[in-house]
């Protein structure tokens, strides 16, 4: 997951800012199956909107293959 590698990066370098709580409840958020209110995107400057939708992107793609080796480990 290279979004949240970029996420990790953008905590430590700018602990104080506000968008850290956001993409930190996101990526928490998605770990445990948990609720994401998705207005709190709106807060995000652009360029961390788009990482939020590749940390989205990144996690929907780990679910789909993670789905695929079920299957294919229950056959």
């Amino acid at each position: 997951m290279f979004a949240i590698t970029q996420v990790k990066k953008f905590i430590d370098t700018h602990p104080s800012d506000p968008q850290v709580s956001i993409l930190s409840d996101l990526v928490a958020a998605l770990q445990s199956d948990a609720q994401f209110p998705l207005s709190k995107l709106y807060d995000l400057g652009a360029e961390n909107f788009r990482l939020a939708l590749q940390v989205l992107e990144d996690w929907r793609l780990d679910r789909h293959y993670a789905k695929e080796r079920n299957l294919l480990g229950s056959a």
